[in-house]
């Protein structure tokens, strides 16, 4: 636990214990869309508007990552696929933990499509690579979708495991936020690191009633 706990304080904010994570993998999938052409410029950026790390593919890391400025944690992403495939929707691993440890990478992350085709190949992908981490002391990161033809509903799906999962992972500390949105689970945490638990607890109940009610009404209009 040494080394992961090093590694976590790497890519937060030590004051608050929260994490600012950007992804910029997005290159692989739909290339070089703007904001993700100069990488040292986009870098130096993010790090300024307050950002505790960033995610990116291998190739990347030398030309956008700790060259000038401040500092800030690096995640390298493991998975790839193109937008152009027939499979896109099909992750593969590009890289490995041990070329993540070479990199100077602080963390790792992959990617899984629950309800594609390939799903059982990318769950065993995630689990070569989580027994990886445990050896090295390396934290992972999985970002999992409902995606594919195998779904019923991708949104009800994603819209329902989105909020069961936000209350259940409130400690588990990274969520992807939209900066001109205020969560009520972000409230939850930072209430909470605070000292304001009655705000936190009274924020949690409310959140809690969201959803039940939300999973309710779900299940009235897609019957």
């Amino acid at each position: 636990m040494f080394g992961k706990g090093i590694r976590m304080e790497r890519i937060m904010d030590r004051k608050t214990g929260n994490a600012v994570i950007v992804p910029m993998d997005h290159g692989v999938s739909v290339g070089p869309v703007p904001g993700l052409i100069n990488m040292k410029e986009t870098v130096e950026g993010i790090v300024e508007g307050g950002a505790t790390a960033v995610l990116m593919h291998k190739g990347l890391i030398g030309y956008g990552h700790r060259q000038s400025g401040r500092d800030v944690g690096l995640i390298m992403h493991l998975s790839a696929s193109t937008d152009l495939a027939p499979t896109k929707n099909s992750k593969v691993l590009v890289a490995t933990v041990e070329e993540a440890i070479k990199y100077g990478a602080d963390a790792v992350s992959i990617h899984v499509n629950f309800g594609s085709e390939d799903e059982p190949n990318m769950l065993a992908q995630a689990g070569e690579i989580s027994r990886k981490c445990s050896e090295w002391g390396m934290p992972l990161i999985i970002m999992a979708y409902p995606r594919g033809p195998l779904i019923k509903d991708s949104f009800v799906s994603g819209l329902i495991t989105s909020f069961v999962r936000s209350i259940t992972a409130i400690s588990a500390i990274i969520l992807l936020v939209n900066p001109r949105v205020n969560l009520i689970t972000y409230q939850i945490s930072e209430s909470a690191n605070k000292g304001y638990y009655g705000a936190a607890c009274a924020a949690s109940t409310i959140l809690i009633l969201i959803v039940y009610a939300a999973i309710l009404l779900l299940q009235i209009f897609t019957k």
